[in-house]
C-alpha cells in the first residue's frame, strides 16, 4: 500500500566476548553478563571485547557495563 509506514528493524543487542583463563568465550549479551556477575564468574577486571573495539579492555573500563556492577553487593567480610 502507498504511504504505509513500516517500523525500522530493532537494533541488534550488543554482543560481548569475555576472556576466561586466556580463552575467548561468548558472545554474551548484557543480560547474560549480568547473570555471570550474579554467579561470580564475571567481574570488573574481566577482559571484554565487542565489535568496534580496537582491543580487549577490563569490563570496568566499558561505560556501557558500569551499571551492571553498581547493583553488585560488596564482598562478604572475612570471618
Amino acid at each position: 500500500t502507498v504511504g504505509a509506514s513500516v517500523a525500522p528493524p530493532l537494533p541488534k543487542a550488543k554482543q560481548y566476548f569475555v576472556g576466561v583463563n586466556g580463552a575467548q568465550t561468548g558472545p554474551f549479551d548484557v543480560a547474560q553478563l549480568q547473570a555471570q556477575i550474579a554467579a561470580g564468574s564475571f567481574h570488573r577486571d574481566s577482559l571484554i571485547w565487542c565489535e568496534g573495539m580496537p582491543a580487549w579492555v577490563k569490563a570496568s573500563e566499558q561505560s556501557e557495563l558500569l551499571s551492571l556492577f553498581a547493583v553488585m553487593p560488596p564482598p562478604l567480610p572475612p570471618q
